[in-house]
């Protein structure tokens, strides 16, 4: 389920239950440009635990930044929020407290003028395994 940016500043949020069984799957929310040009923050397992990872996504998967999650949580929340030249992803465990994951993420990374075509970015949920 995507829907395309029609707006330099934004906010999507989401509530999510997923427990990944493994280190394959993965779900989260996906800024989508091309093949070649995204951000996956997605609820994962590193190493055996549960984490929340912020990748780059290129030509090479780039982790920008991950935080443990505790074992016991029941859904999550993830929000992103652009602030038009850059981008905030936040989480909530629980519905709790928002949290920073990251901010000051360069936007111009998923826009026209780095990444060419004319279709524009998605957002949206996203799973694989």
């Amino acid at each position: 389920v995507f829907r395309r940016v029609q707006h330099h500043k934004f906010t999507a949020q989401t509530r999510m239950t997923f427990h990944p069984s493994d280190a394959l799957e993965s779900a989260g929310m996906l800024l989508f440009k091309d093949e070649s040009h995204q951000y996956y923050m997605k609820v994962c397992r590193l190493d055996g635990a549960p984490r929340i990872v912020l990748e780059m996504r290129g030509r090479q998967p780039f982790t920008i930044a991950t935080c443990n999650l505790p074992g016991n949580f029941k859904n999550i929340d993830l929000k992103v929020v652009s602030t038009g030249l850059t981008f905030e992803f936040w989480y909530s465990v629980g519905g709790k407290t928002w949290k920073l994951l990251k901010d000051q993420v360069d936007a111009s990374f998923l826009s026209t003028a780095i990444a060419g075509g004319f279709t524009g970015t998605t957002i949206g949920l996203y799973a694989e395994k």
